[in-house]
């Protein structure tokens, strides 16, 4: 993610991962970052920790490239 935000300052790049483990559903993932105007916030469960960490991985990228491209203007 460091990629897509490269021009931001240090301060900003800031984000909080928290991982529980959940009885029946395996684990639950939480992932909370703010960027100027756009607070990401993911929260998923996956039996798997490896797997659900990349999931959730990839669901901030996704929104860090609309956040960005929303700034673009395209």
């Amino acid at each position: 993610m460091g990629k897509y935000l490269k021009h931001y300052q240090e301060d900003l790049k800031i984000a909080s991962l928290s991982i529980e483990k959940v009885s029946r559903s395996g684990y639950e993932i939480k992932f909370d970052m703010n960027l100027p105007g756009c607070p990401i916030n993911i929260k998923d469960t996956h039996k798997v920790l490896l797997d659900g960490v990349i999931r959730v991985r990839d669901k901030a990228k996704r929104q860090i490239q609309k956040y960005l491209e929303k700034l673009r203007g395209y």
